[in-house]
């Protein structure tokens, strides 16, 4: 595991594109990119963190609070709005301790992947991490009703993968988005984006060892 993580951190830094954005949903593929991203979308950063302390690659999600105005009781990553002056890597180490008490000394940073567009109008900005040593969770209820690992490996069988699509009236035609269902769990939208996208980076190294 260590030898992937390493090597994940080269390949985040090499995928970096400037001024890409992917959609969350989309037309042909899970790649394709929106070129109208202005400052008028709301900032978001999150942190894609994966546990150091088991075999398996598991990364850290949370079940977000029924009662939170947006997105209540789906899965995500702990993250949320940028404040005024916030880096994207402060904003996501931040919100993390807010939401699940991980301390920013326990997390060690391994870049980045492209923006996100969600169909919120959030422009988000995915931090991945590692945990170092041991950590506590401390929920915090009002935001988090629950915190779990998934695994990644679970998504290198695309059987487990689900795409739906709604019709989008403003091109009048299907819009494409996945969903997971895993453990009685359904993960889908940005989150499940996000999970397909860096799964595919983590697959790449560990069967080509590259």
């Amino acid at each position: 595991m260590k030898n992937i993580i390493s090597k994940l951190e080269t390949k985040l830094a090499a995928s970096l594109k400037d001024k890409v954005v992917y959609n969350t949903s989309f037309v042909d593929n899970d790649y394709s990119t929106n070129s109208t991203a202005t400052k008028e979308y709301k900032k978001a950063a999150i942190l894609c963190l994966f546990d150091c302390n088991y075999e398996n690659l598991n990364i850290i999600l949370t079940l977000r609070s029924k009662k939170l105005k947006t997105h209540p009781g789906q899965i995500s990553f702990p993250g949320g709005k940028l404040n005024k002056k916030e880096t994207n890597y402060d904003c996501a180490l931040r919100e993390t301790y807010e939401e699940i008490g991980i301390k920013k000394e326990s997390i060690h940073t391994l870049g980045e992947l492209n923006f996100y567009l969600s169909g919120s109008n959030f422009l988000i900005k995915p931090i991945v991490g590692v945990t170092e040593g041991t950590y506590n969770f401390f929920l915090n209820k009002k935001e988090v009703d629950k915190v779990f690992y998934f695994p990644i490996n679970f998504l290198f069988n695309r059987k487990n993968l689900t795409k739906s699509f709604y019709e989008s009236k403003s091109i009048n035609k299907k819009k494409f988005f996945y969903d997971i269902y895993w453990n009685d769990m359904r993960i889908w939208g940005t989150t499940a984006l996000i999970l397909v996208h860096l799964s595919r980076f983590v697959r790449n190294i560990a069967i080509n060892n590259v």
